[in-house]
């Protein structure tokens, strides 16, 4: 949607996962010639929040995907392993880098869509429920949206699609705590004229 709406402009993916499926991601109607669209697959989450600081500043993309924040591993985690001195170091990078690619994403009008994952926590009072990168990310997100699947769409005992429900828990620019839900079919995605009707 955002090259459609934007033709002069690129779009960046950069992929912490090294797991995007370009092929599937061309089926769903993404372009991905070098003059539409940049693919960054970094090794660390210093090289990652590098790239997308040059990318926010650069003022040549209409909108840049990070995938995911779950999977950032800093260098100092590569190079010591995961241990007490090296927990939390994921939250530090972030709450550092996060100000000046939120000031350059505004200042070039690059959308950046964060992904994350929900984890789950022992807690004995309030939400089991938790997200990756510590306390920073969400304070700067002009929106935030929590998207689940709450069912599967067969035809002929054949999974076809699943029904996501999407929940607006944040919302600067608009009004929040709205509530979606809406189906994707694979290999199509959104269904627009079920959607158009509705």
């Amino acid at each position: 949607e955002s090259q459609r709406a934007y033709p002069d402009e690129l779009i960046g993916f950069i992929d912490i996962e090294h797991a995007i499926n370009l092929e599937y991601a061309q089926i769903l109607g993404l372009d991905i010639s070098p003059e539409r669209f940049i693919l960054s697959q970094p090794s660390s989450a210093e090289e990652a929040f590098e790239i997308l600081g040059a990318f926010s500043e650069s003022g040549l993309f209409s909108a840049i995907c990070f995938d995911s924040i779950g999977a950032l591993v800093t260098q100092d985690q590569l190079d010591k392993g995961m241990d007490e001195n090296t927990i939390g170091s994921v939250g530090g990078l972030i709450g550092k880098s996060i100000s000046r690619i939120n000031i350059a994403a505004c200042a070039s009008n690059t959308t950046i869509i964060w992904i994350n994952q929900i984890r789950t926590k022992i807690s004995l009072f309030g939400s089991s429920e938790t997200v990756a990168g510590g306390r920073a990310l969400p304070f700067f997100h002009s929106t935030r949206i929590k998207i689940k699947k709450i069912n599967v769409i067969m035809v002929k005992d054949k999974p076809v699609g699943q029904v996501v429900k999407y929940e607006v828990t944040k919302n600067k620019v608009g009004t929040p705590f709205g509530v979606i839900e809406t189906a994707i079919y694979f290999g199509i995605g959104f269904d627009e004229y079920t959607e158009t009707i509705e």
